[in-house]
């Protein structure tokens, strides 16, 4: 496929792409970037393309589609060679990805980009997507004092109720991180993650969920990953904090937290002495006709 506005063609990636791409990667972020551990996963993905584009027969540009689930469509990745940015490449490769998921089925694609990325926020508006979403970056040391109670399969009844009164999942139109990547928070993957032992909550005496949260510990992370909290407020404040004592017990550094952008959100993690970095993430999306 070319398009005839930077005359670029686009095709699937391949094995022996990566030396270039790691190239055009090199300097992403001053010392590097995150491509390099994905590659062979994303290259090696059955249901979504790791595309690149190609400019006088180089390698100039890389965008990944990711299938999350039926009809849901992930963007991730895009990266244009240094020397050939500003010349439509990035927008060209988007017009591509999004033809390329609505033949797979689309009806909604979503990405996220920093909030300083002025270049990506002029894409979205540019392409017809619209900001649903912003999450705070916190960060939290362990604490030994501290200790939570991981939900098990029986207390799923009175998870799901309180699933059905998420105020701030709702305010996030329904979205949470989780490896990078925003997904919908349907009932199904909530089950899935409480199979997984991921789910911890704090109760009520009169027996209701005060307040729960999804944690991950990757064996490759030092820390505990904090990918949603909902709850009453001061049962929130408690459960963040009960969080830092899970990352004692494992002998994580800390707790890593993407939390949804709110001011009574981001002020109850405060009050658990977790601690907000500068990075905030924006998520775009764009419903497919």
């Amino acid at each position: 496929m070319k398009n005839s506005l930077v005359d670029v063609s686009f095709r699937p990636a391949r094995a022996q792409d990566k030396a270039r791409v790691l190239e055009i990667t090199a300097h992403t972020w001053g010392d590097g970037d995150y491509i390099a551990e994905v590659w062979e996963d994303w290259l090696a993905d059955p249901q979504g393309e790791l595309t690149v584009a190609e400019l006088g027969g180089q390698v100039v540009a890389l965008f990944k589609l990711t299938v999350q689930s039926p009809g849901q469509m992930w963007l991730e990745g895009l990266r244009v060679d240094p020397n050939r940015r500003k010349q439509g490449i990035a927008t060209a490769m988007f017009e591509r990805q999004l033809d390329l998921a609505r033949k797979l089925g689309g009806q909604v694609v979503r990405y996220s980009t920093g909030h300083d990325n002025a270049g990506s926020h002029h894409l979205a508006a540019k392409l017809g997507f619209c900001q649903v979403a912003a999450f705070q970056e916190m960060n939290a040391e362990p604490d030994p004092a501290a200790g939570v109670q991981v939900l098990a399969m029986s207390d799923w009844p009175a998870l799901q109720a309180v699933l059905a009164k998420a105020v701030f999942l709702r305010m996030a139109g329904n979205l949470y991180e989780y490896n990078w990547k925003w997904h919908s928070l349907t009932a199904e993957r909530l089950q899935a993650h409480l199979a997984a032992g991921q789910v911890v909550g704090t109760w009520q005496p009169d027996g209701r969920l005060a307040a729960w949260a999804i944690i991950a510990m990757p064996e490759r992370s030092e820390h505990v990953h904090l990918h949603w909290i909902e709850g009453e407020a001061s049962a929130l404040v408690a459960l963040a904090g009960a969080v830092r004592g899970r990352a004692a017990q494992a002998a994580k550094t800390g707790v890593e937290a993407m939390v949804f952008k709110d001011e009574s959100m981001v002020s109850a993690l405060d009050m658990a002495s977790y601690k907000a970095e500068p990075w905030v993430m924006h998520v775009f999306e764009k419903q497919l006709l």
